[in-house]
């Protein structure tokens, strides 16, 4: 997922770099609006996934508090871990969004079209 922020990212400012008029910039909008709206939706689906996680490892935390045992502190070992994870990769996700909403505002700028800049 970083790969593919990335590459867009390197992609949109390549673009922006070279003047190819409204038109260009009008359809490069569309595209990278689209593409705004699969990364929301990816962005949704990681945040609810990351609030599971989050919700069983809370239920296994108080489990283990419970029934101490070492196969309860296990698993909650392991989900401590995976919703390490999660929050960092849902944290690069986010920060990866915000940026393309910037470089969104750029390309509207350059067609011609209703932007500012935040």
């Amino acid at each position: 997922m970083r790969d593919y922020l990335r590459r867009h990212e390197e992609r949109i400012k390549k673009d922006l770099a070279f003047g190819r008029g409204r038109a260009y910039f009008a359809r490069l909008a569309e595209f990278h609006e689209q593409q705004v709206r699969r990364m929301q939706h990816e962005r949704l689906i990681h945040l609810l996934v990351t609030l599971f996680i989050g919700l069983f490892l809370l239920i296994t935390v108080g489990l283990a508090m419970l029934q101490p045992g070492l196969a309860v502190a296990t698993l909650a070992v392991l989900f401590l871990a995976l919703e390490s994870a999660y929050v960092i990769h849902y944290f690069r996700l986010e920060n990866g969004v915000q940026r393309w909403y910037k470089l969104g505002n750029k390309i509207r700028k350059k067609a011609g079209l209703v932007s500012g800049d935040y």
